[in-house]
């Protein structure tokens, strides 16, 4: 089993913002460690405490993804200097032929991890 993480960033805290960002998030990383939903044994899901308007595991339900995935979402600790307006998710996968792991950071969250951040590397092996 492997842990994939990866965060993005959401400009205001609506619905329509959180949804975005919750689907972008979570299709990239299937996209960049070619997964596919049935790989997927969990996900964890996080916002910062200023997210408050949509959960974003409603949001990914609502467009019809993770319809098998068990899905837990949590509030992010709220901690002095953190970063706002964050979701991050912990993807809980078993696919054998997976080796190495590619974790997603997207928009403002980049600045986060950038040892992480594929974006942020051009020269990881893709």
């Amino acid at each position: 089993m492997k842990a994939i993480r990866g965060a993005n960033s959401v400009k205001t805290d609506t619905p329509e913002s959180i949804s975005l960002a919750a689907n972008e998030l979570f299709s990239k990383m299937l996209a960049c460690n070619d997964l596919v939903e049935a790989d997927i044994v969990g996900l964890i899901i996080s916002h910062t405490k200023d997210l408050r308007s949509l959960n974003s595991a409603t949001a990914l339900r609502r467009t019809g993804k993770c319809k098998e995935v068990p899905l837990f979402c949590v509030q992010e600790a709220d901690i002095e200097g953190s970063m706002p307006h964050v979701i991050r998710m912990m993807m809980f996968v078993e696919k054998p032929s997976l080796s190495t792991v590619s974790h997603v950071y997207l928009g403002e969250t980049a600045k986060l991890r950038p040892d992480l951040n594929e974006e942020a590397m051009p020269w990881s092996p893709r």
